[in-house]
């Protein structure tokens, strides 16, 4: 285990809490010092950019046979690790709208909804966000996985090959314009290729030699870029160098940190909010928005909260929240993941009877 790489999931999924909590108290902020007060949180966004990184070299890390077999192995593997608790989420989501806010009660009806959780559930990539609003990066995710286990029954396990056909695809959408191959080719597929490029070299004794100046820096960066951003002024490829190479960066610095001093993020709490990060990325999104008023989805709406201000609410609701994902992940996400493979296992691997003589 990388406890480096459980630090910085736990930092992503934290981040991203953070700033979508802060949209939910934009109300407490005085009408003067909105845009300091938007500056202060919007650079949790950089989270989702983490987690590409982090995720590109976990894949690129694991061990599969170059074989239709590996490559299935592989899928299930993703397939239980995501879809379970995603789909639970997204119905979770719909039945908050539908039977605690009135006032979106008939936009999740079935009736009205059907099409658009049909395409969350599928992951089919579109321009309108998933009915679970952070579903869009798992659209990313699947489609990194498509092309990873690919890879894995055309090439083995490929790093190389696998960076290089994202970057392929990313730049021919780019030279032709015109987003020839959808919301798909954005360059924020980049960062998965970064990721897997990562594992190969971390282990460099230079790189090991200047991690912490490369960690810190990366660190630095990602925090500081959040002030070139107005809202709706950010594209592709500035997020890209804005927020994909400061995560990279900051990845890289940890992992070839820890190369040299193992323990040097091993600690409990931080590694059981890592492990709990995806619990945390999903939960989060139906206690801030499955109701109309944040403050009163988890009774916060208090006179000393409110006097507290906007930050204080925020570091409240993110604490509460976390509390709660790590529950989640132990006796629900887990458990489920656990049975979704051992069923997708036992229906796709199925095991064959000798002939009868």
């Amino acid at each position: 285990m990388f406890y480096s790489i459980q630090a910085l999931r736990a930092l992503a999924a934290l981040l991203v809490v953070a700033v979508h909590c802060g949209y939910g108290y934009e109300a407490w902020v005085p009408p003067g010092d909105f845009m300091p007060w938007y500056y202060t949180h919007i650079f949790g966004a950089a989270g989702v950019h983490l987690f590409f990184v982090i995720s590109g070299f976990v894949i690129a890390s694991q061990r599969i046979e170059k074989s239709v077999t590996g490559a299935l192995k592989f899928c299930v593997n993703r397939v239980s690790r995501i879809v379970p608790m995603y789909w639970l989420c997204t119905f979770a989501f719909v039945a908050a709208r539908t039977f605690l806010d009135p006032n979106h009660a008939s936009q999740y009806s079935l009736e009205t909804i059907w099409p658009d959780l049909v395409k969350s559930l599928l992951f089919i990539p579109r321009e309108a966000p998933p009915v679970l609003g952070v579903g869009w990066t798992l659209n990313y995710e699947m489609f990194f996985y498509l092309v990873f286990g690919t890879v894995v029954v055309l090439a083995g396990r490929s790093v190389i090959f696998a960076a290089t056909a994202l970057a392929c695809f990313v730049a021919a959408d780019t030279l032709i314009g015109e987003r020839t191959f959808g919301v798909l080719a954005q360059p924020i597929v980049l960062e998965f290729a970064i990721g897997m490029l990562i594992f190969k070299v971390y282990r460099s004794a230079v790189l090991q030699r200047v991690a912490p100046y490369v960690f810190a820096s990366g660190l630095l960066t990602l925090f500081s870029t959040a002030f070139w951003f107005l809202p709706g002024s950010a594209s592709g490829w500035s997020i890209f160098f804005a927020w994909g190479l400061p995560s990279a960066a900051t990845m890289l610095g940890a992992v070839c940190w820890e190369s040299r001093r193992p323990n040097l993020l091993r600690w409990r709490p931080l590694t059981a909010v890592g492990d709990a990060s995806y619990s945390l990325y999903l939960i989060h999104y139906i206690a801030i928005f499955g109701r109309s008023n944040l403050a009163a989805t988890l009774f916060l709406d208090t006179p000393l909260i409110r006097s507290s201000g906007p930050q204080v609410a925020t570091f409240t609701m993110v604490a509460i929240l976390t509390i709660i994902a790590i529950a989640v992940h132990r006796w629900i996400e887990m458990p489920l993941t656990i049975a979704t493979k051992g069923t997708l296992a036992r229906l796709i691997f199925v095991p064959s009877r000798p002939a009868l003589s």
